[in-house]
């Protein structure tokens, strides 16, 4: 029998754009599936013009 450990995953972005993604589904910039998403707004990073929205599961993220 194989086991699968459960990861969990972080993600800080820094001096970052993420504009202009399409998903089908929410999270057109950022889908955050059980992670961590820190978006440091402080150097720069933005999170605009998504589609159907900005981010899903990510604090702070504007819609």
């Amino acid at each position: 029998m194989v086991s699968k450990r459960s990861q969990r995953y972080a993600l800080t972005l820094f001096g970052t754009k993420v504009t202009n993604n399409l998903a089908a589904t929410d999270g057109g910039g950022i889908f955050d599936n059980g992670g961590t998403v820190v978006l440091n707004t402080a150097t720069g990073t933005v999170v605009v013009k998504n589609r159907p929205n900005n981010c899903a599961g990510v604090p702070g993220c504007p819609s």
